[in-house]
């Protein structure tokens, strides 16, 4: 099992954790790893990287099959545009077309009201002269209050014509309907979205769990990356020289390989001591008591998980 040569590691650089030089200690490096995965489960579709391949920020790492999603999208922005239409036409009122015509009736009676009204007048001169009865003039009266009457009725229906053709209960409850239909296109989008993953930053891919063709469930990793602002060093310090150390620290770490030591500072000390090796507290054996200590590079990609390492609080002269 992998995890066995780290655990050894780790037992072996706990132990001789205390160096005889005080400033030097003896150390390794740990990587915090990102587990990339879909939520979403379905087939994987398509693979981009590889195990020891390198990946920029944004880069695609893989695909999850998403003809579900998409049809589901599809179906959403269909639904939403189909309310907001019928939200259009509850707010608007009649076609243009319908309006139109109306306009031109309103035309039209106005002037035969003008020609009414002008008749009556002269029914009345007429009238006055005595050359026609009073019969005459009253069906001209008649008939000017007539055509009055059917200008006032077509400007009311012309009114009506512009006023939205839903009532206002009508109007908020289809309003209220087409938030939700776009807060499901929103979802469905999002789900849709998911099943193509990326990577969050520049970093290395390590391993990879699936290959195209397999089926991957919500939430199983794919990939196994690391940034290299992930790495760190980790080592343990006596409790006679934990004080010696502060968050922001400059380090020095010494490694197999590499002539330059690599500049590193202090992220995080442990708020409480360990035992090297467990052993019953006592003011005797206070001096086996240990404090984890961890730091990370100024210049990331200088330092492998896994690499046991020398920790220096001194730097090279």
């Amino acid at each position: 099992m992998q995890w066995m040569p780290m655990a050894i590691l780790t037992a072996v650089l706990f132990l001789s954790a205390c160096s005889d030089d005080r400033g030097v200690y003896q150390g390794y490096v740990e990587g915090e790893f990102l587990y990339l995965a879909s939520s979403q489960a379905g087939r994987l579709a398509a693979l981009q990287v590889d195990s020891g391949s390198r990946a920029s920020a944004g880069t695609v790492m893989f695909i999850v099959d998403a003809a579900y999603e998409l049809t589901i999208v599809r179906q959403a922005e269909a639904e939403l545009a189909a309310a907001r239409d019928s939200l259009e036409d509850m707010k608007t009122g009649l076609r243009a077309t319908e309006v139109a015509a109306i306009e031109a009736q309103v035309v039209q009676a106005r002037a035969t009201m003008e020609n009414s009204v002008l008749q009556l007048k002269r029914a009345e001169a007429l009238y006055k002269a005595k050359s026609i009865p009073e019969s005459q003039l009253d069906t001209a009266r008649a008939t000017a209050e007539a055509d009055e009457a059917r200008v006032a009725q077509l400007l009311s229906q012309l009114a009506t014509a512009k006023l939205p053709t839903g009532r206002d209960e009508q109007i908020r409850a289809q309003t209220a309907k087409v938030a939700a239909l776009r807060a499901n296109l929103d979802q469905a989008n999002w789900r849709l979205g998911e099943k193509t993953v990326a990577a969050p930053d520049d970093g290395l891919v390590y391993d990879v769990f699936f290959r195209p063709g397999e089926w991957v469930p919500a939430g199983g990793p794919v990939v196994r990356f690391l940034p290299p602002f992930n790495v760190k060093v980790r080592f343990f310090v006596p409790e006679a020289d934990f004080s010696r150390f502060a968050l922001g620290q400059p380090l020095w770490v010494e490694m197999d390989g590499r002539a330059e030591p690599v500049a590193v500072r202090v992220t995080y000390l442990a708020a409480e001591a360990e035992y090297t090796p467990p052993v019953i507290y006592s003011d005797e054996n206070r001096e086996k008591l240990v404090f984890m200590v961890e730091a990370r590079a100024e210049t990331p990609g200088l330092l492998n998980p896994g690499q046991p390492v020398t920790v220096r609080t001194k730097g090279p002269s």
